[in-house]
């Protein structure tokens, strides 16, 4: 199977045309006013909440790459890496997960498992001790490139529809065998444990009931109380806090479509503060939200 570039490169090969890769990223020199980074702490996705430890995950990965006679693994999906490692993060707004590369490296019975992310967000004592406890090498974000580089005469396992042109090219400048893992991890991740559906069922309960007593605030302001000061951006603040008010609530899953009138026909509208329509009951009134929650035992 093609990865994403090789087609690209393909398509342009046709077109009698070259592609020429730039470490530079131009879209940075042109954003202005760029938001930092985020420095939130990683912190574990403990067992209970996930109902698998790491070590049978990691089990599992390494036992498709013997299947398929890789003495190394690249994992660079995001969700990937904090399904395997029981980690979770702030660094992706509306995600739980943190930027970063896995690594698997087989070396006779001996198997190396490296992560690289920010380390200053890996601070916390018991996160610390979570990653030697399942010996995990922690090492900085850049390091990967470097490491990667190093790789030589060995059978590489890389879902190439989600690694990019850069990592990809690294592998490949070494005599190495690049060996597509497709959609195997997403598999592995699809086939929900007992724990785990427990917990979907319980988040749907809170999450229902959040919204449903966001409705029923904004029923009562409009019918009951008659007031004409609430607009959109008001109710999503509302649907908001009503979720937040939830056990577990760990934040929004995207951000909240509130729109009434003819702004519920605008696909994704997001209401600003300011400029919201004012709401009435005359109306209809479009509400699309959701959230992220742990579960509750």
């Amino acid at each position: 199977m093609l990865g994403r570039i090789d087609s690209i490169e393909k398509l342009v090969r046709e077109n009698e045309s070259i592609m020429k890769a730039i470490d530079e990223n131009l879209i940075d020199k042109l954003w202005e006013n760029k938001p930092a980074v985020s420095k939130e702490a990683v912190f574990v996705y403990e067992e209970k909440y996930s109902g698998e430890s790491s070590e049978i995950r990691l089990k599992k990965i390494v036992d498709i790459l013997v299947s398929k006679n890789c003495s190394c693994g690249v994992i660079a999906a995001l969700d990937q890496i904090s399904w395997i490692l029981n980690l979770r993060g702030f660094d992706i707004d509306f995600n739980p997960y943190f930027i970063g590369y896995f690594t698997i490296i087989r070396k006779g019975d001996k198997t190396e498992y490296n992560l690289y992310a920010d380390e200053d967000k890996f601070r916390d004592k018991n996160v610390q001790d979570y990653l030697a406890k399942i010996d995990i090498k922690l090492f900085s974000y850049e390091k990967v490139m470097e490491d990667l580089a190093k790789l030589d005469k060995q059978t590489v396992g890389i879902e190439l529809r989600s690694v990019n042109a850069k990592i990809l090219g690294l592998v490949r400048a070494k005599d190495n065998v690049i060996v597509d893992l497709e959609d195997i991890i997403p598999c592995l991740k699809q086939k929900k444990n007992p724990v785990e559906l427990e917990g979907f069922r319980q988040c749907h309960i809170r999450d229902g009931l959040g919204l449903v007593k966001h409705l029923a605030w904004l029923e009562h302001q409009l019918n009951v109380l008659n007031r004409t000061d609430i607009d959109e951006f008001m109710a999503a603040e509302n649907v908001f806090e009503c979720r937040k008010a939830q056990d577990k609530f760990m934040g929004l899953s995207f951000g909240t479509i509130s729109a009434f009138g003819p702004n519920a026909s605008v696909v994704h509208y997001k209401p600003i503060k300011g400029s919201a329509m004012i709401m009435s009951k005359r109306e209809i009134y479009l509400v699309d939200s959701g959230a992220h929650y742990l579960y509750v035992f």
